[in-house]
Parts: structure tokens; C-alpha cells; sequence
């Protein structure tokens, strides 16, 4: 008998807002823009996948 334990309820990632290639890949998965921020004078993207409940 096989029991389901996974408890995932979102997925985070951060990814370079000029990389315009995976932000659009991330979002065609389903990825939402949470936040942006400054890192290595860059702009980046926090992006956030929830997860569907079971």
C-alpha cells in the first residue's frame, strides 16, 4: 500500500528579469512574479509555483 507524505505547497525560484527566455518558460508553468529586487546591479524576480491541493 502506497502513502502519500509529500507536503509541498509552493515552489520558489529567482531568475534575472533579463533573462526574458526562463521567466517566459517559468510563467507558461504556472510561475507568478512575487517580488523583484536589486542583486549584482540586476534586477531579479522572486517567482512562486502553488503547488495544487491534494
Amino acid at each position: 500500500m502506497a502513502v502519500d507524505y509529500s507536503t509541498l505547497a509552493h515552489l520558489k525560484l529567482t531568475v534575472f528579469a533579463n533573462n526574458g527566455p526562463a521567466v517566459h518558460i517559468y510563467e507558461k508553468l504556472g510561475f507568478k512574479r512575487a517580488s523583484t529586487f536589486s542583486e549584482h546591479d540586476q534586477e531579479v524576480y522572486k517567482m512562486i509555483l502553488n503547488m495544487p491541493e491534494k
